[in-house]
């Protein structure tokens, strides 16, 4: 399981090797592939413009040579901010204004299968193929059986890949019950993957268990699930630290089980009844670490969304090979229905301008996934 791997690796003493110079750069990027004191010398290397250049330059390559400029598209489905007699959200997350206590009592929403059903056929009538499925920490959906009514209802309305986005199953069984509905890939963002943040920012709930988390995509993937999100959510603590966390999970759940990896960018969002106060982490640093993905694991799938503006996921995402999302509403059922109580702002843009305008960039545009059924 990863929590026993995690807990042997030497993030700090990796990230405190000494800084390459332009020669030893050159000479990482020069290699087929990078070992995680390669990636741990390019991050601490990023005040270099050379390194940043030359890394973000080598990401495009790789990119092209693997992807030739596909860009997969795919909207996410909120279906649930929690449970009305609960408060909504189980969890507390200090980042997060879906937190416990703070969404409205009437603008908490729990869709039906059929909702959703009419969610994912309005969303396939704008041009889309694939969906994923996102939900609070709602205790309807602890139950693999009960998350399987949502899966077969967006399959039934001919969505061809479905993922969820949902608090992590107990079981492999769990996630058996999903893989055999049809769910393709499962997504669960770790956050933060240093462990005095995460009990800072997840003082109570479900979510305060940091290994449960951690263990999350092995469960999955013992399941039968085949493509798993992992990710950070920059703001929260140093981006290098994260970074280096977060291929080294995906490079073992690739080695252990040959997991098709999607790395989530989600960026801290100010909102409603939320209070911290964020790290750094900029446009450049953004656009760097999601280089450094597609370096690290080359058959890997960045995923660029509408957190940000359409430029900086437009220039980040260059060479293709990453998911890109278009229209976007973090209200629960909200491309039908709109007044809810939005998650986070959003760069949404419509499926047919989006499309047009990536296309002039040179992408190629995909309503599939790659790995897919």
């Amino acid at each position: 399981m990863f929590s026993k791997y995690f807990s042997s690796l030497k993030i700090e003493d990796l990230l405190s090797t000494n800084i390459a110079d332009n020669s030893e750069v050159s000479e990482i990027l020069s290699g087929n592939s990078l070992s995680l004191l390669d990636v741990a010398k390019l991050i601490t290397a990023y005040h270099n413009p050379f390194a940043r250049k030359s890394v973000i330059e080598k990401a495009v390559k790789v990119r092209s040579s693997i992807w030739h400029n596909s860009l997969f598209i795919m909207p996410p489905l909120y279906i649930s901010n929690g449970d009305k007699k609960r408060g909504g959200c189980l969890d507390h997350c200090l980042y997060c204004p879906w937190h416990n206590g703070n969404v409205p009592q009437e603008q908490i929403i729990r869709l039906s299968a059929g909702a959703v059903r009419d969610e994912v056929k309005l969303l396939l009538d704008m041009g889309y193929g694939d969906i994923e499925l996102v939900s609070a920490t709602d205790p309807v959906l602890f139950s693999g059986m009960r998350a399987v009514n949502y899966v077969a209802a967006a399959k039934n309305a001919g969505a061809k890949n479905v993922g969820i986005n949902f608090f992590p199953f107990k079981s492999a069984a769990d996630y058996s019950e999903l893989a055999s509905a049809g769910c393709t890939f499962s997504i669960v963002w770790q956050e933060t993957y240093l462990a005095n943040i995460y009990r800072k920012m997840h003082p109570c709930g479900p979510k305060l268990n940091m290994g449960y988390r951690l263990d999350a995509h092995d469960r999955a993937l013992r399941g039968g699930i085949k493509t798993v999100g992992v990710a950070f959510l920059g703001g929260l603590a140093d981006w290098r630290y994260e970074t280096l966390a977060t291929i080294a999970h995906a490079r073992y759940l690739r080695k252990e089980y040959g997991a098709n990896i999607i790395f989530g960018m989600p960026r801290w969002k100010n909102g409603v009844g939320v209070n911290i106060t964020s790290c750094t982490y900029d446009d450049q640093m953004y656009e760097f670490v999601g280089a450094l993905y597609s370096l690290a694991v080359p058959q890997s799938l960045p995923w660029f969304s509408t957190r940000e503006n359409f430029n900086l996921s437009d220039r980040s995402a260059r060479g293709g090979g990453c998911i890109f999302t278009l229209d976007c509403s973090t209200e629960v059922g909200g491309y039908s229905h709109k007044n809810g109580a939005p998650q986070f702002p959003v760069f949404s843009t419509s499926f047919k301008q989006g499309a047009e305008l990536l296309k002039k960039s040179g992408f190629k545009i995909n309503i599939h996934l790659p790995f897919g059924e």
